[in-house]
């Protein structure tokens, strides 16, 4: 029911029967990439779909049957590795500096892949019935301007700069913000200040870098229309998030949540991890910062601060790792390239996951009931962890200014207060949750209002809002009276100066 929009779109193209559909993802991070699987694997099950990506699921000649797969992956990579610092994830001003190099970077990246020769090959002579596009990232529009077909953009993530005015969207930086912030729930004055602060550099870089992008795409199609005119071409747009995670932000029709997409069935785990598990008395921690935070780049001394805190304590520790071979490490801590997740979290005897808060890791978590501890580096991180905090879920931890100290009473206090699962639990089964044909929508929503608690954990904030509070009066009457101040400050000033040249002319008053 989930790729409902996706089939719907698919049947609006003049066929009948089998659709050719083009999806594309041009940002360079595994993540972005994976949630578009499950929806692939449905579609060609019918269709015949075209895919660029910079993470191919298949090797080269070996796609499945209504599969075509170009890689963008060797340059955007390069690209993005050469121009992307790790230095600058993981700080508060992330938002300033690291969104800044994102939104220069990114187009330069798109515009080598419409350069690739099978790129040009597919615009010079392939037709589609329709587009799939990655939602945040606006010059992918162009897109709808080469194929005259209906378009579905997909995000990753939440809401982005844009989507907001492409789809109509409330856009609110404290109450419905884009991805881009750090904080939603119980602000502070100064905190709503810097939100506000965070919200406006953010959308200041968005519009700023239209016309750079406008330039890159006139210089590969002459006749390029300006990207504003083409979001217009947006026929229905998904978000992979829950409605709860958003802050129950209220949506139009065309605009739909699919949260927990890539939900993967269980499998067996491989015999020597099973036995590592196994092997546990007290427990398993599970640590890992995602593909695009390699431990190997972090300061060397926030990870041997970890390792230091691990030694203490009496559990086993499963960390990802970007090395084969990692020194240092204590004798209850297994490093690895990789692990299948989904896997781990089911073992029961798995107690936490210390993550970088990303979006499919804290969605696996949830599902298996496994409370977090979240360490942001980028992007949505900082939001995903407020979510944890606001729910009962986790703690968060500041990468920058963390001791071992608060990582060590992190753990402890995650772990042995079941406060946390059971917060897990509760959100678990608040989102887990599935929709119906209409007739069992209705019936779900009665069932759903007999329950205790009925469904007042659906409501938008600013639904139980005053006016005041919707529009941060706090912030308001700070303005007001900074303006108030500085034309009071001016004005006498200005009496001042006048009475000085009057008194000059000898002219008394």
């Amino acid at each position: 029911m989930i790729l409902r929009v996706v089939i719907a779109l698919a049947f609006c193209a003049p066929h009948t029967h089998t659709a050719r559909i083009l999806i594309i993802v041009p940002t360079p991070a595994y993540s972005h990439q994976l949630i578009f699987r499950p929806i692939i694997e449905e579609l060609t099950k019918n269709h015949q779909v075209t895919f660029i990506t910079t993470n191919p699921a298949y090797p080269k000649g070996d796609t499945p049957r209504n599969l075509t797969e170009i890689d963008a992956g060797p340059i955007s990579y390069s690209l993005w590795n050469q121009e992307v610092s790790i230095t600058k994830f993981g700080k508060d001003n992330f938002i300033y500096d690291g969104v800044n190099v994102i939104f220069e970077v990114m187009p330069k990246i798109f515009a080598e892949q419409l350069r690739l020769a099978d790129v040009e090959k597919l615009i010079r002579n392939a037709q589609f019935d329709l587009l799939i596009l990655e939602a945040w990232f606006r010059p992918i529009l162009i897109w709808s301007y080469l194929y005259k077909v209906p378009v579905l953009q997909i995000s990753s993530m939440g809401t982005s700069p844009g989507n907001p005015d492409t789809m109509g969207l409330p856009d609110h930086w404290t109450y419905h913000p884009s991805l881009f912030h750090q904080k939603i729930y119980d602000l502070t004055t100064s905190e709503r200040i810097s939100e506000m602060l965070r919200y406006l550099h953010v959308q200041s870089v968005f519009d700023a870098n239209e016309a750079k992008e406008d330039e890159i795409l006139k210089g590969i199609f002459n006749d390029a229309p300006p990207l504003r005119s083409l979001r217009r071409n947006v026929d229905a747009m998904l978000l992979n998030l829950n409605p709860l995670w958003d802050n129950n932000r209220p949506l139009p029709q065309n605009v739909h949540y699919i949260g927990n997409i890539n939900r993967n069935p269980a499998k067996e785990l491989p015999r020597d991890l099973q036995a590592y598990l196994d092997s546990s008395d007290t427990g398993v921690i599970y640590m890992s910062f995602g593909t695009n935070v390699p431990p190997s780049k972090l300061p060397r001394q926030l990870t041997q601060m970890f390792a230091s805190v691990f030694r203490e304590l009496p559990y086993k520790v499963l960390w990802k790792w970007d090395l084969d071979v990692v020194e240092g490490m204590p004798e209850n801590v297994k490093t690895g390239r990789w692990f299948p997740q989904a896997d781990v979290f089911r073992h029961p005897n798995v107690k936490l996951v210390i993550t970088q808060a990303g979006l499919q890791t804290s969605e696996e978590a949830i599902e298996c009931g496994l409370p977090l501890i979240g360490i942001p580096f980028l992007a949505d991180q900082w939001l995903n962890v407020d979510n944890y905090v606001h729910h009962g879920m986790g703690v968060y931890l500041n990468a920058e200014t963390v001791t071992a100290e608060e990582f060590k009473a992190a753990i402890v206090e995650v772990i042995e207060n079941d406060k946390y699962r059971s917060s897990v639990l509760r959100f678990r089964g608040l989102v887990s949750d599935v929709r119906l044909s209409p007739a069992q929508r209705v019936a779900w929503w009665t069932e759903r209002l007999l329950r205790p608690g009925g469904a007042t954990h659906m409501r938008a904030p600013a639904a139980d809002m005053r006016l005041l509070d919707y529009l941060n009066h706090e912030l308001l009457l700070l303005v007001i009276c900074c303006c108030v101040c500085v034309s009071s400050l001016i004005a006498w000033t200005a009496v001042l100066i006048l009475k000085s040249l009057l008194k000059g002319f000898g002219i008394k008053i």
